[in-house]
């Protein structure tokens, strides 16, 4: 009898312990929306931080301020191009697009090869003449 009651109390505990677990994993906070824009944010500010030290660390202390801003300005003009090279019609924010990524030249690794943007109630599949084809 005494084995009966340990096992039932060992069920017992095990079934709170999962309880909790499950309570747990619903009521906590989840990490979408504002955080994820928040925490890439930083991601972008840590490396645009991170490469214009990098590029003024030969530099006199006294010119690296100056290097590093100049850095920090053509990162942001490089980002900004990125966008605006071949694409003379601008881009339209909250617009989905499917772009096609290809190999670029000298020291720059990718360029946009074609852009198109996503229309509504179309379905978009990889097709063999084409990159994207919609229907």
């Amino acid at each position: 009898m005494n084995s009966w009651r340990v096992g039932a109390a060992i069920a017992v505990v095990a079934a709170v312990g999962v309880g909790c677990f499950f309570v747990g994993r619903v009521s906590a906070p989840t990490r979408t929306g504002s955080y994820l824009a928040g925490y890439t944010d930083g991601q972008i500010a840590g490396v645009e931080q991170g490469r214009a030290i990098q590029g003024s660390q030969s530099i006199l202390p006294a010119d690296a301020k100056s290097a590093q801003d100049a850095y920090k300005k053509g990162y942001a003009d490089g980002a900004n191009d990125a966008f605006i090279l071949q694409f003379d019609g601008g881009w339209k924010l909250n617009t989905p697009y499917i772009v096609t990524v290809t190999r670029a030249t000298g020291d720059i690794t990718y360029r946009f090869s074609t852009r198109d943007r996503m229309e509504p109630g179309k379905s978009y599949y990889t097709c063999p003449h084409s990159v994207v084809c919609a229907r």
